[in-house]
């Protein structure tokens, strides 16, 4: 079956939480340390970590090279930038979206 054509203006309501996935969404905005099922915050953190990656791969492309080994592979500092970028953005990106969750 096909669903009944709306006008292009009106837009879909979003999905209504069950009980239990409120419970969960308010544990995981107001205590943490478990995943977030909100998927606006999940695109934030993919695109900040995303970003993270680029800036340490840049960053450590220059800096490794000139601060620690310069006969290091080039490919070396291009992981290494990667790792850093990943772990930075992940903790930054995550420490935004504790402290936006608590005013929720």
């Amino acid at each position: 079956m096909t669903e009944p054509q709306r006008p292009p203006n009106q837009q879909q309501a979003p999905p209504q939480l069950t009980k239990t996935e409120e419970t969960h969404q308010f544990i995981a905005d107001k205590i943490g340390m478990v995943p977030s099922l909100r998927k606006e915050d999940n695109i934030f953190q993919a695109k900040f970590v995303g970003i993270g990656i680029f800036v340490g791969i840049a960053a450590m492309s220059f800096i490794g090279p000139v601060w620690w080994d310069p006969e290091a592979p080039f490919t070396v500092w291009i992981i290494v930038g990667a790792l850093f970028g990943m772990i930075g953005g992940a903790l930054i990106s995550g420490a935004i979206i504790g402290v936006r969750n608590i005013w929720r």
